[in-house]
């Protein structure tokens, strides 16, 4: 299975430690943009770490952990750049209303 965490704050930590602990095998891409969150991970196989959003790449889910500021962009940008099968959006989801009609074009 692959997956992508976008945002490595609390959240996103707590759905990687689940991943981790498990006994599945998971392959999994990190989107943070500071690069400090990353040195206690490294090492870790099939774990790779990004500041930006990779292209064309193809995720079984993607865990979207950020502020709601901006993160319409970051799915705009996910889902037309990547193929997902599924979505998490975690925290409150977007600042704006419009986006949240904006967010039903692109993923229905």
């Amino acid at each position: 299975m692959k997956i992508v965490i976008i945002g490595l704050g609390k959240m996103g930590e707590s759905h990687l430690k689940s991943f981790l602990n498990s006994k599945k095998n998971y392959e999994i891409d990190i989107v943070d943009i500071k690069k400090n969150k990353f040195n206690a991970l490294k090492g870790i196989k099939n774990i790779s770490f990004y500041q930006n959003i990779p292209n064309k790449k193809k995720y079984d889910l993607a865990i979207i952990a950020t502020s709601s500021v901006g993160k319409f962009k970051l799915v705009n940008y996910l889902l037309n750049n990547n193929e997902v099968s599924f979505l998490l959006l975690e925290k409150i989801t977007f600042s704006e209303v419009d986006e949240y009609q904006k967010a039903l074009k692109i993923t229905l």
